[in-house]
């Protein structure tokens, strides 16, 4: 059972149809963002027509949550953050952030779902919070997405905090962890929008970013 089907609890027929129109929107919405793409054009894709589509989404809101959600569930399952205890806090915490966000992240296997991220990141910024569908996403969808570089990252400053390795205090950690993993991610997925001549531009972009906190948090 799909993660989709497990909120709708379709058919198989309709599921496999709800799921084809997902892919179809997410490969359109990730390769040339949000706003240009209608259901529509989704629709003609799909080789159905606009109002075959309209029974499963009404609104261009309610497929784009479907969408993000599918994903990034995908996504956080096959990038799964792990901490080496071996290490000392802020040993895990470059490893974290070195080894396990900026070459796994960053990815060819994962440009595409970047992409979508990013475009998405934007979209939400823009959207009408009341709108049914995007607190179906805030309430429901949100929670049930496991940010397991967030909890990674949490993992390494207590570990920091607790040997003495990284300069906060134990009561700072949330407040660091949700810093490091949003502007990061945010980086992250905007570097995959943009183009740039070579791997290693793209890898050294995001390195940078990764230095600054290292450099800030060590003691």
């Amino acid at each position: 059972m799909s993660l989709i089907n497990e909120i709708y609890n379709e058919s198989p027929t309709k599921a496999k149809s709800r799921l084809k129109i997902i892919d179809n929107g997410f490969n359109l919405f990730a390769e040339n963002g949000i706003d240009f793409i209608s259901l529509a054009n989704i629709a003609e894709v799909s080789g159905i027509t606009i109002r075959n589509l309209y029974r499963y989404y009404s609104s261009k809101e309610s497929l784009i949550t479907d969408i993000a959600y599918y994903y990034i569930s995908i996504f956080n399952s096959a990038n799964k953050i792990t901490v080496n205890k071996e290490l000392n806090g802020y040993e895990q915490l470059k490893d974290v952030l070195e080894k396990q966000i900026e070459h796994k992240l960053l990815s060819d296997n994962n440009h595409v779902i970047l992409s979508f991220i990013a475009y998405f990141d934007i979209y939400m910024t823009k959207s009408n919070v009341e709108h049914e569908d995007i607190k179906k996403y805030i309430n429901i969808y949100a929670p049930r997405l496991k940010e397991n570089v967030r909890e990674g990252t949490k993992l390494s400053l207590i570990q920091g905090v607790k040997d003495g390795t990284l300069n906060i205090k134990m009561d700072e950690v949330d407040c660091y962890v949700g810093y490091i993993f949003h502007s990061l991610m945010s980086l992250l997925s905007r570097v995959s929008i943009k183009h740039y001549d070579t791997d290693f531009q793209k890898f050294d972009y995001v390195q940078k970013h990764i230095d600054v906190i290292l450099l800030h948090l060590k003691k």
